[in-house]
């Protein structure tokens, strides 16, 4: 599918709003996607993010466009790696939305409940997020220094 819009920049791929179903998209699957949509901006997509593949396992793939990813009900136990995954990817992803409306739950409905670990989700993914802004913070600072260093030192020798 990533094939046929290689220049697509927003794309949705949510079924909507189930709880209770498991997603079959894996999070190794979204970077060999990505790398056929460069200039793919935003994603929305329900995918599992439990399982982590490791990057030297992964196909070297370097997607700068991508800035927004909507969560939806994605699953997911522990942020960190799923972060570096994600950072090493997409550098430049630096917002993640999760929404408690796609669990489809009736505010009247006294009786629902959810699994705790979708119901957790969304706090887990807010918590990537902020990992990210930081990474990205991190990453513009490292890249800036080597220029004001040799700035520093340009005109350090021009005043001598």
């Amino acid at each position: 599918m990533a094939h046929a819009w290689p220049r697509i920049a927003h794309l949705e791929l949510v079924a909507g709003p189930l709880r209770h179903m498991h997603p079959r998209v894996m999070l190794e699957g979204i970077p060999t996607s990505a790398a056929h949509c460069p200039s793919l901006r935003t994603l929305k997509i329900t995918f599992n993010a439990r399982v982590v593949p490791e990057l030297r396992h992964t196909p070297r793939v370097f997607q700068a466009a991508l800035t927004c990813v909507s969560v939806s009900l994605s699953l997911i136990s522990y942020p960190a790696p799923v972060t570096a995954f994600l950072s090493t990817i997409f550098p430049n992803l630096q917002w993640i939305e999760a929404f408690y409306e796609d669990l489809g739950i009736d505010s009247q409905d006294e009786n629902v409940e959810a699994e705790a670990e979708v119901m957790g989700s969304p706090f887990v993914w807010k918590a990537l997020e902020t990992a990210l802004k930081i990474l990205s913070a991190h990453t513009v600072f490292l890249s800036e220094a080597p220029f004001d260093v040799h700035r520093r030192l340009k005109c350090s020798t021009a005043c001598l």
